[in-house]
């Protein structure tokens, strides 16, 4: 897709009127034709400075003819002294004509060669070093006794010149508004093209997480490559998914698996963990990489996560039971802290960016040893939100892969709530459903509530009664 805009962005380059090279001699050409034409027309004068400015302005339109016709020109310090140089020229003989209509005519030839090569900051240079042309010239010509040339408003040739000028300007306006419409229509196909591109960009970043994304974001090369630091990896399953899978029907199947999983993973961006792929119904993310906020923040934001996605839950149980889907599903999540290999494996031609390593296999362990509704923990992650959360030890567990038993810890809640009654509570049997959020239920909603749990304890104690 990058080669795509590169290659369309190359298509309108190159139509771009960038070059009006040719046009650019003509006009230039035309311009010193103009300013010679009246010297023509001047009366002799023995005044040593007549003699020096018409000798000037012959060597002038000799360099200008020189510049004109040479590969020199093409210089963007060049085109900005022969505009500054033209404007000068036509200072001096647009008073020496004593015409206004002369001096408008020629000046407008100036304009179209800074047009055609984008000098417009130079064109103001120009108009100034016209001004100081002509204003030099009325001062010093009745001291000098500069020669007077006749009047140019009344003679053939100064018709003749001004129709070439209006002419070539109309051409030249002609030809550079084709370009500029043609321009603008390839712009306009660069933009829908640019538009279809970035829609196609945004589809693959689904694929992604926000914090990959960013880093892809980068203009670089991303190359295959990994370093080691140190991560704190998650992983979750559904207990029960596959068994009610095979009873169910696809299309409640699917919505109960998307639901899920975009549940977890809103979570996991909420927390600012990097999803590295989903696996049916486990999913793995870590944090630390590539954006971590410490070893120990990033394990505290970790448990904090496997808490929430542990409470968001029965939100879903019940919701899927509103729908009429009774999926009995429970999570349990495993969480291990340590050094992992992390970054881009594969080839240039496919990358993966994940982490791997015997912690990750750890994290993994632990996960498909919790029980259901539990979070277990390594100790090496206990140590690190041992002060911000309960935990208690479940002992110790055989993993492949390692010689030792390894310790294991269930995260029990956040610690600062461990001497307070838990605010929330589930529980889901037959025939009876419970939810209970304390801290999302108004103040006005606790008495309806309590009515309606004393009620249906009432109607559960009779029934016994009898």
């Amino acid at each position: 897709m990058a080669e795509q805009l590169q290659d369309s962005q190359g298509e309108v380059t190159e139509s771009q009127p960038r070059k009006f090279e040719y046009k650019l001699k003509l006009a230039r050409f035309l311009l010193t034709s103009y300013i010679a034409l009246p010297l023509v027309f001047v009366q002799e004068s023995s005044s040593l400075a007549s003699q020096l400015l018409l000798t000037g302005l012959i060597t002038y339109l000799l360099i200008a003819l020189v510049v004109t016709f040479s590969p020199f020109i093409e210089k963007g310090l060049t085109r900005s002294l022969t505009l500054c140089a033209d404007g000068f020229a036509l200072g001096i003989v647009s008073w020496l004509a004593q015409s206004v209509v002369y001096g408008i005519e020629s000046l407008g030839f100036l304009v179209i060669c800074a047009t055609i090569t984008t000098q417009f900051r130079s064109l103001s240079t120009a108009i100034i070093f016209a001004a100081l042309g002509a204003a030099g010239t009325w001062y010093f010509s009745p001291i000098y006794n500069l020669p007077e040339i006749i009047r140019w408003e009344y003679n053939l040739p100064a018709m003749v010149c001004s129709g070439l000028m209006v002419a070539y300007a109309v051409l030249f306006l002609h030809q550079h508004g084709q370009k500029i419409t043609k321009t603008k229509e390839e712009y306009s196909e660069l933009e829908r093209k640019q538009v279809e591109l970035k829609f196609q960009l945004y589809q693959v970043s689904k694929y992604m997480s926000p914090s990959l994304r960013k880093k892809l974001s980068r203009p670089r090369d991303i190359q295959p490559g990994t370093v080691r630091k140190r991560l704190t990896i998650f992983f979750s399953d559904l207990v029960g998914f596959t068994k009610m899978s095979e009873n169910m029907d696809p299309k409640d199947l699917n919505f109960v698996l998307n639901s899920y999983v975009n549940e977890m993973s809103t979570v996991a961006i909420e927390y600012g963990a990097t999803i590295d792929k989903f696996m049916g119904d486990g999913m793995m993310v870590f944090f630390g990489d590539p954006q971590s906020k410490g070893t120990k923040e990033d394990a505290v934001q970790c448990v904090a996560m496997a808490l929430e996605m542990q409470k968001r839950m029965p939100k879903l149980l019940a919701k899927w039971r509103e729908m009429g889907i009774d999926a009995d599903l429970h999570i349990r999540m495993g969480i291990n802290s340590g050094f992992t290999t992390v970054g881009n494996f594969g080839s240039n031609n496919r990358l993966d960016y994940t982490a791997l390593g015997a912690e990750v296999n750890l994290a993994s362990r632990l996960e498909s040893n919790a029980k259901v509704d539990s979070i277990y923990i390594s100790s090496a992650t206990n140590l690190l939100i041992g002060d911000k959360f309960l935990t208690e030890s479940v002992g110790e567990i055989s993993v492949k892969g390692f010689s030792e038993p390894v310790s294991v810890y269930q995260v029990v809640g956040k610690r600062n709530a461990a001497s307070q009654e838990r605010r929330y509570s589930n529980l889901n049997i037959d025939g009876f459903s419970l939810y209970l959020d304390l801290d999302s239920m108004p103040n006005y909603n606790q008495n309806k509530a309590y009515e309606a749990l004393l009620a249906a304890a009432n109607k559960v104690k009779n029934f016994q009664d009898k």
